[in-house]
């Protein structure tokens, strides 16, 4: 009997040691590369100096997310650093990776000479939906963006290649 219990006792604690690590946040690798479109759009309530937004979107395979969506705004900014940048990651089934992003010493665009331009963003996750509701890390991702050489209202190309740590 006295076995019984003892084993009844053990099985009791693993259950709740089991439970109480089983809504843990982990540390995850977090990898991606998505090609897409960046624009220029005026707004006058921009909090550029400018009165622009630079957007961006982008799609590809996400680790975690599977084939998904990139959206990015930040106002457009005088100089070489970005701030006040966000993105959001859409998954196929709904669930978002949101993140803060700026760049310091970005390459920045010629005018009249068409060139790549970007660089390393550092971005910050700051949660999301789903399972990713209480997402959080940090890491870089490599924007390039080909700029045609002139300022204008259309898309120029570019991608986005991201390998850092995410945890949820």
């Amino acid at each position: 009997m006295r076995r019984v219990v003892f084993m009844l006792i053990v099985c009791g604690l693993a259950v709740l040691a089991f439970s109480a690590t089983a809504g843990a946040a982990v540390d995850r690798p977090f990898k991606g590369y998505m090609a897409g479109e960046f624009f220029i759009t005026p707004d006058p309530a921009s909090p550029s100096p400018l009165g622009l937004w630079s957007d961006m979107w982008a799609a590809g395979d996400v680790s975690h997310l599977g084939e998904s969506v990139l959206t990015g705004r930040h106002p457009t900014p005088i100089g070489d650093d970005i701030t006040g940048g966000v993105h959001k990651l859409v998954a196929a089934n709904g669930d978002e990776i949101w993140m803060t992003y700026s760049i310091q010493d970005a390459v920045s665009p010629v005018p009249g000479v068409p060139s790549v331009i970007g660089g390393p963003v550092d971005v910050v996750i700051t949660g999301g939906t789903g399972r990713f509701a209480h997402a959080s890390g940090t890491g870089q991702i490599i924007g390039a963006i080909q700029f045609p050489g002139e300022f204008n209202l259309e898309p120029w190309p570019g991608v986005w290649t991201w390998s850092f740590r995410i945890r949820y």
